[in-house]
């Protein structure tokens, strides 16, 4: 068993004058997961969490990515990538590799802690999966600005992606503040509202759960471009017939770009036969892209699809992930950088920039 496997289980005001008052980070340290930046660590500092959102041992901090060629006068985007259950940012950081991706593409990564506990929007507990309840939401929601401001990120280019238990958390924040994130996207993780019982859902269910999450937004609502990743193998990935959690999430949050965003006469966003891509990992394994995209011809989604897969980070880090997968990060970052906040919605989904 690899050290870092997934385990699965059963008004927060930011003013700017918060965001001056930003915690000095506890230490700053070279990485230690092929990147050749350094990792800097904060406490959290904001509002304090609903209490019944935190049990005892519940620590909240955050840790950014820096890559070595960052400069503050440049805006940057930010992925904001949240662990799984029963794991930490640092194992996660580790597992994902996804540090040299940053220092290629020249992009920050922040990722929040909470003591390597599940995210409670695992099991739906209301004061982490709405906006200013004082739960988890609220708080992946602060240290997303914190950091945003610290390092200058560019806030049209604010992406947020998670795995496992923090799929489920990374749904539920983009539900709560979708007016904060460019793009989003999930790994073996499930949507907002839908906790770990996703593995049985049937596919009627999916138009119900698609209108959650457009009331969860609320007045912010908008349309968000969706990644998913999971493996055949796994039930809160893709495993079939019924359930395939990371697949329900990806097909409710296009059934609510279609409620928010409608086209007279049928869906303006709909899978692209066409151009749905089949690959193969040399000595690995197979996978499929399926590609959704608006009635422009813009991108919208992507679902990729892991034939053998189980519960597992793909392709990152060689002792601490499934290399025999394609990799999860630069799945995810080549579809991340797609997209600008600004561009989301209308008639082109896609960022043309």
């Amino acid at each position: 068993m690899k050290s870092i496997r997934m385990i699965a289980t059963a008004g927060l005001a930011l003013a700017s004058a918060t965001l001056l008052l930003m915690a000095q980070p506890t230490r700053a340290e070279a990485a230690d997961d092929g990147g050749a930046g350094r990792v800097e660590r904060f406490p959290y500092s904001g509002p304090p969490p609903a209490a019944s959102a935190v049990p005892a041992d519940k620590l909240y901090e955050y840790q950014v990515y820096i890559p070595p060629t960052h400069k503050r006068s440049k805006k940057w985007p930010l992925v904001v990538y949240v662990h799984a259950c029963g794991t930490s940012a640092d194992r996660m950081r580790l597992a994902g590799a996804m540090s040299p991706i940053a220092d290629s593409e020249e992009f920050l990564v922040m990722y929040p802690d909470n003591g390597a506990n599940c995210w409670r929007a695992l099991g739906d507990e209301p004061t982490s999966v709405h906006r200013g309840a004082g739960g988890d939401a609220d708080i992946i929601a602060f240290m997303t600005r914190e950091a945003m401001a610290k390092y200058n990120a560019d806030p049209t280019r604010v992406y947020i992606f998670g795995a496992s238990g923090g799929g489920f958390m990374t749904s539920a924040t983009v539900a709560a503040y979708p007016d904060l994130f460019a793009a989003a996207g999930v790994m073996a993780g499930g949507g907002t509202a839908m906790t770990a019982a996703c593995m049985g859902f049937p596919e009627r269910d999916d138009p119900a759960f698609a209108k959650t999450m457009v009331d969860r937004m609320g007045k912010h609502r908008r349309v968000v471009p969706f990644i998913s990743y999971g493996g055949t193998a796994d039930p809160l990935g893709e495993k079939s017939p019924v359930g395939g959690c990371a697949r329900r999430a990806f097909v409710q949050t296009m059934g609510a770009n279609n409620i928010i965003n409608p086209l007279q006469g049928g869906g303006r966003y709909t899978p692209d036969l066409a151009a749905t891509v089949n690959g193969q990992v040399p000595g690995g394994r197979s996978w499929v892209k399926h590609v959704w995209r608006d009635a422009a011809g813009c991108l919208v989604g992507e679902r990729w699809v892991v034939n053998g897969m189980g519960h597992d980070v793909g392709g990152g880090h060689p002792e601490h992930s499934d290399v025999k997968a394609p990799n999860s990060s630069k799945a995810a970052w080549e579809f991340f950088r797609r997209f600008r906040k600004t561009d989301t919605g209308g008639t082109c989904t896609e960022s043309r920039k």
